[in-house]
């Protein structure tokens, strides 16, 4: 293996670099005009280093809707092309996300019962650490000042167009709410639990029937493409890969002699890319790879 220090020799190697290197790339982005400033969220570090003006967020995942968040505290006007992110609310019945997503046993839902390898590929519900925590998805932001808009489709002489979809987008994001609250709801009655009632929902402002966005003509100086970020793999020689550029593996142990992986979306559950999971992940590997030894 090649590093910034040298060639390094051994008999395994297991990669723990993330679940995602490579930023989706953005084809509308050629046709955006040179006085518009764009970058992918992969770049952003802070509303100053945007323009002044307005601001384009095109995706409603977990980096598009928390920094929508800081640009609407920042004082920006933030536009929002909603995409098909589902969310989850950061607290539920006095108790935190992460509390429910482990008694209900949905950080262990694995692999197999999703309905398609692509779903994989499905952005991490968005939520905001920012002041102790709280909700931050399309509807949380609509409230606090930000324009919902449908998926960008063009963009023509600086005009936007805008498709429809907003609608169906912000239903499915409330349905994934709804399931998750009845799976909640269904556990804390059958464990007899002493909890606090379901909080009372926000009101929602109406919902935005734009069709085109004029970039001058609402000062927009700057479009943000928070469209997401997919595995790639190709630095490592040999490696065999799937239809989503995923890594070929059996719960980390790949096909590859000596190469193993943790820390990929979905490996083996939902929980599986993040610190509250990895463990088990890679305690597995590990067991896989000590047997090798072993046998070596």
């Amino acid at each position: 293996m090649e590093t910034s220090g040298g060639a390094v020799h051994a008999d395994n190697v297991v990669v723990a670099a993330g679940a995602y290197q490579r930023p989706t790339s953005a084809p509308l982005a050629a046709r955006v005009p040179a006085d518009v400033f764009q970058l992918h969220t992969s770049e952003y570090r802070r509303p100053e280093q945007l323009p002044p003006g307005g601001v384009l967020v095109v995706g409603s995942g977990q980096s598009g809707c928390q920094i929508s968040e800081e640009l609407l505290a920042a004082g920006r006007a933030v536009y929002l092309s909603v995409g098909r992110c589902p969310w989850l609310p950061r607290r539920y019945r006095g108790r935190e996300l992460v509390h429910w997503l482990i008694e209900t046993r949905l950080a262990d839902d694995t692999a197999d019962n999703l309905p398609s390898p692509s779903a994989r590929l499905t952005c991490n519900p968005p939520v905001s650490g920012n002041d102790g925590g709280h909700d931050c998805n399309p509807r949380w932001l609509a409230r606090r000042g930000a324009t919902l808009l449908g998926r960008v489709e063009g963009i023509e002489e600086g005009v936007v167009q805008v498709g429809g979809g907003l609608e169906e987008s912000l239903a499915n994001g409330e349905e994934f709410v709804a399931n998750f609250k009845r799976r909640v709801d269904e556990y804390i009655e059958a464990a007899g639990l002493d909890v606090a009632a379901p909080e009372p929902d926000e009101p929602d402002p109406p919902i935005s029937r734009l069709t085109e966005l004029d970039l001058p003509g609402e000062g927009i100086g700057t479009i943000l493409w928070a469209n997401g970020f997919r595995p790639d793999h190709s630095w490592i020689e040999g490696v065999q890969t799937d239809e989503q550029r995923w890594p070929v593996h059996e719960r980390g142990v790949s096909p590859l002699s000596g190469l193993f992986f943790v820390g990929l979306h979905w490996l083996h559950k939902r929980k599986s890319s993040l610190f509250l999971g990895v463990g088990e992940d890679a305690a597995h590997v590990v067991e896989n790879l000590e047997s090798r030894v072993r046998r070596v």
